[in-house]
């Protein structure tokens, strides 16, 4: 057998696992990188953080990546490199943070790692076609694996795409197994670079679960940054408004 298949099948039956969990989002502000100890399996599981950071990418790096995401008209080059390219720079800031919070690289069971989103096509979107909806997420996950020594997940989004939905959001999985709860409703509202949300009712199966992107979070207050204000990116801390 495979060295890391065996390995991934005694991470699937362990009771706790370490895992770096990575999102890098349509704002472009930078990396995301989660430490947590995560607990059981299904409803029961629980998530305990240990340790959090946001590392900026440098703005040469974000203006590169601005030229490829939600274009319709790239260069092919450009996208093959900037795959290899990104994932080598998480891999970077992965090292960096274990190093900075005093775990080993052999400590961490596993990474998952969602990518950078350069384009979603959503069906209803366009004319009708045989294709469906359809995302695009970049960041190799085996650089990051070669380079960090970790097993990387990647690529969440094709398995709900390939069962003829949407691939966004995804937030309703980890919402649902962590914030349901039998007594009272609850509303998540994420604001990212596209803002979205879950309502749980008491009790509710996955299936019943209400989730859906609303439209822009803070992509349009970013554009008007960095078109008014550069060289900033963001209206980091609130300064401006």
């Amino acid at each position: 057998m495979n060295l890391d298949i065996g390995k991934l099948s005694k991470i699937a039956d362990k009771n706790e696992r370490l895992i770096i969990g990575l999102m890098s989002g349509t704002s472009l502000d930078g990396l995301d990188i989660a430490l947590c100890n995560i607990m059981g399996f299904g409803k029961s599981t629980k998530v305990q953080l240990l340790a959090f950071e946001t590392i900026s990418y440098p703005a040469d790096f974000k203006n590169t990546v601005k030229k490829i995401c939600f274009i319709k008209d790239v260069d092919l080059e450009q996208i093959c490199l900037i795959n290899k390219g990104i994932a080598q720079l998480h891999a970077k800031y992965i090292n960096a943070f274990l190093a900075k919070n005093k775990y080993q690289n052999n400590q961490i069971d596993l990474i998952a790692s969602h990518g950078q989103t350069i384009y979603h096509s959503s069906a209803k979107l366009r004319n009708v076609d045989d294709f469906g909806n359809a995302t695009f997420q970049i960041g190799d996950a085996d650089q990051i694996a070669v380079n960090t020594g970790i097993i990387t997940l990647s690529d969440f989004r094709q398995k709900n795409i390939a069962q003829g939905e949407e691939g966004a959001p995804l937030a309703l999985y980890g919402d649902y197994l962590l914030f349901r709860d039998d007594n009272e409703s609850r509303v998540l509202l994420n604001i990212g670079g596209i803002a979205n949300f879950t309502i749980l009712k008491p009790n509710i199966n996955f299936e019943d679960v209400l989730c859906s992107d609303l439209g822009p979070g803070n992509t349009l207050m970013d554009q008007f940054v960095q078109q008014n204000f550069k060289p900033l990116f963001f209206d980091e801390d609130a300064s401006i408004a």
